[in-house]
């Protein structure tokens, strides 16, 4: 008579948000938005002011657009310490006017010049 077999593993737990693609992949390296123009690491953007908070728009605006260069992929999941939305991605980008770089959510990109 054989010993019985052990249990099986059971199946790994799939992160509770897994990122978008891995590391190297095309879905990291660039995206086509609505408007035309393709984001990708050294495209010039324009944001609106949306994507710094809903007190940052009572200050300026609506109307306001603030320009800047796209220097990485950001994290998907996270931007400046608050819950993203699963679904929209998120770039680092250098804003011409602080020289600072911001993580922005694409939704509120878009295309000045493409690379």
């Amino acid at each position: 008579r054989e010993p019985p077999s052990p249990p099986a593993a059971p199946p790994p737990r799939a992160p509770k948000h897994a990122p978008a693609g891995g590391l190297g992949s095309p879905f990291d390296q660039a995206s086509d938005i609505s408007n035309g123009g393709r984001i990708a690491v050294g495209a010039a953007v324009e944001a609106a002011p949306h994507a710094f908070g809903a007190n940052f728009v009572k200050r300026v605006g609506t109307e306001a657009r603030y320009r800047g260069t796209v220097v990485e992929r950001g994290a998907d999941d996270v931007v400046d310490g608050l819950r993203n939305s699963l679904t929209d991605r998120v770039w680092r980008v250098r804003y011409d006017d602080d020289g600072l770089i911001w993580a922005t959510p694409e939704r509120f990109l878009s295309v000045v010049e493409a690379v």
